[in-house]
């Protein structure tokens, strides 16, 4: 449910991280740049991070990212995604790592810009202000905005867009240099790559007609020759069914070759598929078949981006590496968080000696650091579940006199039966004690973060018998799901198990009656959102047999019965109808 809802997070994320690198997302004047005066002093001390070159902090305070730098991006980016806000533990902080990460390399790029003259024009930067102020003077509500921010157009055009598009631009020289893709580079990676490419790029829309026997779906081809493909399916009264935008792997390989190499228009077929004989209408179709077809297609700009970002990382990395420059953080939920994003190793020993006085957690530390706590704990659990599982198998081969996987025998040695259960032994152990601080901090997490879906979903997991745990859980997915039931966008099963799961809180027994009663409203209001009177009568009855007081049940029960009978009086107006094949 969590990965259904929180889907956009992923695209957020990714999308940023994607962006800045290629070097297509700059400051524009939809952000609301800090109304800071120029003579305007900063510390060192007042950054989340800086550059340091040989191990000390460079100077100039253009290396130094500074909070409102992170901040007002990731304010500015969520109000572009609509979005209220992120979990503050388990969202907010890897995002803003992110954008942090980004801000560093940026400010790397003016390093090395400032070290090797490369600047733009006076020419390119009044070019590109005189764009960026003719969209404003085209829209007078940005118009309107920007002056009472900044007092005039004139003030915020000098002070804040003509430096802003001076490192824009600089910038974006840089990466031109450091990061051009030839010709020759794109084309070898289409054809080492190319199978992979189609399966991700190649789309077909299709029609597709079924039948029970071979012989009827030849026939089918046949009279489909002489009258057409829409024709012959009326006159022998089946179905079409559509699929657009389909791709490679749906089908079995061999409709797979025959769909995709097939011109639009053509028909092919008959294919026993599920129980089936299938017969296909390509209507068109969208191959990357050579280099030409790649060229002319979506794939081509996004492996140019994809090898772009890459060049562009190496430089970096190789640069970085030349001048021994490298990055250092006062904020220390930022610092740990983008090691997370890099993947730094022991970060779990780390944060564990923070947030852990022997068997005891301490409370002081930040809560963001917790929250990661959690999640690199989940990683090492999940490892030493595997090697424990691991170990068993070799167990089992040694008990059956057989000689166990080589590639267990490569990772574990040449061991005993005793010497297998003395390393499951210490596996387990430690693996427990894993366990035991993780609850440890989920518990304070979830006594402090009641609302928060990934504490919920953490706690749920720990304390799947807790009737209070579980009754915030799915409440919480169901406030989470509702706006989307009237709609329809919605995933069945995922609204069932949330269903199901408020009515074992409902029928429970150690539950109050107050979370008995609110599990049953909402039973209730899903129904009725699911155009499911009956169910929602159910429910109603449930819950005044509870409180009759509960609610206004008169009205309640006559919407239900509108609803009835309206579908009442549907069914009966629709004539019935008969289909065959």
């Amino acid at each position: 449910m969590r990965k259904w809802m929180k889907k956009w997070q992923g695209v957020i994320i990714w999308a940023v991280a994607i962006a800045f690198v290629a070097g297509m997302i700059w400051w524009s004047v939809s952000i609301n740049l800090r109304n800071t005066q120029n003579n305007v002093k900063y510390t060192l001390e007042q950054s989340l991070a800086y550059i340091t070159k040989d191990g000390t902090a460079l100077n100039d305070s253009t290396y130094w990212l500074m909070p409102w730098e992170v901040n007002d991006y990731y304010s500015n980016l969520l109000s572009s995604y609509q979005i209220i806000s992120l979990d503050p533990l388990f969202e907010e902080p890897r995002l803003k790592a992110l954008i942090a990460d980004v801000f560093l390399q940026q400010k790397v790029v003016l390093y090395y810009a400032e070290k090797n003259d490369i600047k733009p024009s006076k020419k390119e930067i009044n070019q590109e202000v005189n764009n960026v102020i003719q969209t404003i003077k085209n829209d007078q509500n940005q118009l309107n905005r920007i002056e009472r921010t900044y007092g005039s157009l004139s003030n915020y055009e000098k002070n804040y867009l003509e430096p802003q598009i001076r490192v824009q631009l600089t910038i974006k020289k840089v990466q031109e240099k450091v990061g051009v893709v030839t010709e020759d580079e794109i084309k070898k990676y289409f054809e080492e790559n190319k199978e992979d490419l189609q399966k991700q790029y190649d789309r077909v829309d299709i029609e597709a007609v079924s039948f029970d026997s071979s012989s009827t779906a030849q026939g089918f081809i046949a009279k489909a020759s002489e009258v057409g493909f829409d024709e012959a399916a009326s006159s022998m009264n089946v179905t079409v069914q559509p699929f657009s935008n389909a791709t490679r792997g749906i089908f079995p390989d061999e409709i797979d070759t025959a769909l995709f190499s097939a011109t639009p228009g053509s028909i092919v077929g008959p294919f026993f598929f599920l129980d089936q004989w299938y017969v296909f209408r390509v209507k068109t179709s969208s191959v990357l078949t050579d280099f030409n077809a790649f060229e002319n297609s979506d794939a081509y700009s996004d492996v140019k981006t994809k090898l772009e970002q890459e060049k562009f990382q190496k430089w970096l990395e190789e640069f970085m590496k030349e001048e021994n420059l490298s990055y250092a953080f006062n904020d220390q939920v930022l610092e740990y968080w983008w090691k997370y994003f890099k993947n730094e190793e022991d970060l779990y020993g780390k944060l564990a000696n923070l947030l852990f006085q022997g068997e005891n957690l301490v409370t002081e530390t930040s809560d963001e650091l917790k929250s990661l706590f959690v999640l690199l704990s989940d990683s090492k659990i999940q490892e030493l579940t595997k090697q424990i599982a691991e170990l068993t198998q070799y167990r089992t081969a040694l008990e059956n006199s057989q000689e166990p996987d080589e590639d267990l025998i490569k990772k574990y040695g040449k061991l005993s039966i005793e010497e297998v259960d003395a390393r499951k032994e210490e596996l387990e152990k430690k693996k427990a004690e894993l366990e035991n601080k993780k609850r440890a901090v989920v518990d304070y997490l979830y006594e402090n973060y009641p609302s928060s879906t990934y504490v919920l979903e953490y706690a749920y997991r720990l304390h799947p018998n807790d009737i209070n745990i579980k009754y915030n859980y799915y409440a919480n997915l169901y406030n989470q799901i509702k706006p989307y039931l009237s709609t329809g966008t919605y995933d069945p099963n995922q609204i069932f198990g949330v269903l199901l799961g408020l009515y074992t809180v409902a029928n429970a027994t150690d539950a109050s009656t107050s979370i008995r009663l609110d599990s049953y409203y909402m039973l209730y209001d899903m129904s009725l959102a699911l155009n499911d009177p009956t169910s929602a009568k159910y429910y109603l009855d449930e819950m005044k047999k509870i409180d009759p007081n509960f609610m206004d049940y008169e009205s309640a029960y006559n919407q239900v019965e509108s609803i009835l009978e309206a579908m009442k009086a549907s069914e009966e107006s629709t004539p019935s109808t008969s289909t065959g094949e």
